[in-house]
C-alpha cells in the first residue's frame, strides 16, 4: 500500500485559518447557490442570493440568475457544485474571472466579468440575422439538443447541434508546413465541405493555431475567405467579442442562390498567442440558433 502524504503546509493553512476567523470566504464571490441539471443538456449553478458588496453583486449578477459557465468552462453537468468550486479555488480573490449567466425572467443570456466588466448581454447572431435564411427545408423548427465535440487532441472545443453528428478532429499542416488544430461537423460533411459540396446542408469548422498566428492574425483569416464573395453577397465585417476572444467577423447572405448565410470569425485571446476562425454556414432559423450556441461555446483548452 503506497503512503501518501496529503497535508497541507503549514503555512498556508495558518493564513486560512486567520482568514476564516476574520470572516472571509476564501473561495466565496458573494454568491449563495446550488448546482442544477436536466442531466442531459443544461446544467449551472442557480444564484438564491448575492451578497451586497461582493464580487457577484458588483458584476451584476442576482437572484433567480444562473451560472452556467466560469472563465469558460460549463460548471454543475455533474448536479454538484465541485466544478465551481475548483475554479474559484484556484483563482485569488482579485482575479478577473469569466462568467456566463441565464437570466430567465427577462429571457437573455448575459456575459461579463467577476471583478471586471458588468453583465451586459451577448451579441446574438439568430436575433441580429433573424429572416436572412430563406432555404426551403423540411427540417425540424428546432435541433434535439446540443453536445460537446473536440478535436482528436482534446486541445479545442465546441458546442454543436445533436443532429450534426458527423464530426473530423483531424489537425492539418497547411501549405506552408504549419500546423492547424481543427474540428468541423455536419449532418453530412461531404455536402457540407466535400468536392460535390452544395449549399444546402448547414455545419461549422473549428479551428485554432499559434504557428499561424506567428504571420497570420484574425483579419488576415477573414480575408482568406473572401473567395466566398463569387458564390454570396458579401454584406460586411463588424467587430466580435466575446469573453475570452476578440477580434471581427464577416457576413455573407444568400449563398449558393439557396439563400443560406455563412459567418466567418476571426479572433484571438488578450496575449494574442494563437489565431481562431470559426465558419459556420447556416440555412433555417434553427440553424442561427445553432450558430448563437457554437459562438458562445468554443473555446481552445489545450496547447495549439
Amino acid at each position: 500500500m503506497t503512503d501518501q502524504n496529503l497535508a497541507i503546509n503549514v503555512t498556508e493553512a495558518r493564513d486560512l485559518v486567520e482568514q476564516l476567523r476574520e470572516g472571509e470566504d476564501v473561495t466565496s464571490i458573494g454568491v449563495n447557490g446550488i448546482a442544477v441539471t436536466d442531466g442531459e443538456e443544461f446544467a449551472g449553478v442557480w444564484v438564491s442570493s448575492v451578497a451586497s458588496g461582493s464580487p457577484a453583486n458588483n458584476a451584476g449578477l442576482r437572484g433567480g440568475d444562473i451560472i452556467t459557465k466560469l472563465e469558460n468552462v460549463g460548471i454543475g453537468e455533474d448536479g454538484t457544485m465541485s466544478g465551481y468550486c475548483d475554479i474559484l479555488r484556484s483563482r485569488g480573490p482579485e482575479d478577473v474571472l469569466a462568467v456566463e449567466v441565464i437570466r430567465f425572467d427577462t429571457e437573455e443570456v448575459l456575459a461579463g466579468q467577476i471583478n471586471g466588466d458588468e453583465l451586459t448581454q451577448s451579441f446574438s447572431f439568430a436575433q441580429e440575422l433573424e429572416g436572412e435564411a430563406t432555404t426551403d427545408t423540411a427540417a425540424a423548427d428546432t435541433y434535439s439538443g446540443f453536445t460537446t465535440i473536440t478535436d482528436d487532441t482534446g486541445a479545442i472545443s465546441v458546442e454543436v447541434p445533436n443532429e450534426w453528428s458527423q464530426v473530423d478532429g483531424a489537425p492539418y499542416t497547411d501549405g506552408e508546413g504549419r500546423q492547424i488544430f481543427d474540428v468541423r461537423a455536419s449532418s453530412n460533411l461531404g455536402d457540407f465541405i466535400g468536392d460535390n459540396a452544395t449549399w444546402n446542408t448547414p455545419g461549422m469548422i473549428f479551428s485554432a493555431s499559434s504557428a499561424l498566428a506567428q504571420s497570420a492574425n484574425e483579419l488576415t483569416l477573414l480575408d482568406e475567405f473572401r473567395t466566398l464573395e463569387g458564390q454570396c453577397t458579401y454584406a460586411g465585417r463588424q467587430p466580435y467579442e466575446d469573453a475570452a476572444y476578440t477580434g471581427q467577423y464577416d457576413l455573407y447572405t444568400d449563398c449558393g442562390g439557396v439563400g443560406a448565410t455563412a459567418v466567418v470569425v476571426g479572433a484571438v485571446p488578450a496575449d494574442r498567442s494563437f489565431v481562431i476562425r470559426v465558419f459556420i454556414q447556416a440555412n433555417s432559423d434553427r440553424d442561427f440558433e445553432a450558430l448563437d450556441r457554437i459562438l458562445n461555446s468554443f473555446v481552445v483548452t489545450g496547447q495549439v
